[in-house]
């Protein structure tokens, strides 16, 4: 859980990169080429101021050829030749018109490009980076910025120069729009990366004290552990003594039946050779309770060794 968490929040360390210094850094801007990054709305509106100064530089050449070409008229034509210098004006200004118009289709053209760039270049990344959050984030952003200004754009070249009904909502211009969008995104994308803040905080407030419960965990799993191997043990044990105790029980009667054949007649001579067949009988009887006792003693060791190696072997395996 922990690892899919980290993985999540694209914070787990590589093997690589295990001796380098274990700072966290986070991002503050969000690189969107124009789109949500401060860099990028900043290139965008100098395109913007350098697309008008270029229509403002157009439109006052074309004023100063206008005024030559009346002054030349002036001098070469007649009063009666007026006319057709107003056909002329009329020439430059459709000249003027179709220009302007050719500047603002670069604009909007431009303006298009400038936010659609990031998306060219970042399609393979974005692919690899769905799996984390704020990069998912990033990818909706992307994709919601893209959609809202193919919109406006198709919005605002159906205006055309008609007013709009709620001044107060809707921008005059696509460049303002667009601005305010890429404001908006922006804004969302560093509450994401904020909240990621949060969480990465959350999570390593998580692990110090996942740390410091598992300085206690050796004590009670060995504890445990051990707990578990003894019942063990002593059911082994006692499962032997049972066994033992049935085979001393069966001596102990064979042993009641020679005492019982025992008599004082037994001390005449002429009862020696029965009381010698008693006296081996009797021996052979202690010999084989003194075998079973040692077979029962080295039964109980080997359990025991056997039950503390089984113990040994867990505690490596849980200490690996």
């Amino acid at each position: 859980a922990f690892v899919k968490h980290s993985e999540y929040l694209h914070c787990l360390k590589t093997t690589a990169s295990a001796t380098e210094g274990s700072t966290v850094s986070f991002k503050t801007a969000m690189n969107f080429d124009g789109k949500l990054g401060r860099g990028a709305n900043e290139s965008s509106i100098a395109i913007i101021k350098n697309i008008y100064k270029a229509s403002k530089k157009g439109v006052g050449s074309n004023k100063e050829a206008e005024a030559d070409d009346s002054t030349i008229e002036k001098r070469r034509l007649s009063d009666a030749n007026k006319p057709n210098r107003k056909g002329g004006d009329t020439d430059d200004v459709t000249t003027r018109k179709s220009q302007s118009g050719r500047i603002s289709k670069v604009a909007k053209t431009d303006k298009k490009n400038v936010f659609l760039q990031d998306k060219i270049e970042n399609q393979t990344e974005g692919k690899q980076d769905d799996k984390y959050f704020l990069s998912s984030v990033r990818n909706t952003l992307k994709e919601t910025l893209d959609g809202l200004l193919a919109t406006g754009e198709v919005f605002y070249n159906q205006k055309g120069t008609r007013l709009v009904t709620r001044p107060q909502a809707i921008p005059d211009t696509f460049e303002q729009c667009s601005e305010i969008l890429s404001q908006k995104m922006q804004s969302y994308y560093y509450q994401a990366d904020e909240y990621q803040n949060k969480l990465l905080h959350e999570f390593h407030g998580q692990l110090t004290k996942f740390e410091q419960i598992c300085a206690h965990v050796p004590r009670l799993v060995i504890a445990d552990l051990l707990k578990v191997e003894i019942q063990r043990s002593i059911h082994s044990q006692n499962k032997l003594s049972k066994g033992f105790n049935i085979t001393l029980y069966q001596l102990t009667e064979k042993q009641k039946l020679i005492q019982n054949e025992l008599r004082p007649s037994l001390g005449h001579p002429q009862h020696a050779d029965e009381l010698a067949a008693l006296y081996i009988r009797g021996k052979e009887q202690n010999e084989e309770y003194l075998e079973v006792v040692k077979r029962h003693i080295k039964e109980r060791q080997k359990c025991a060794l056997e039950h503390a190696r089984v113990f040994f072997e867990q505690l490596v395996n849980l200490s690996e």
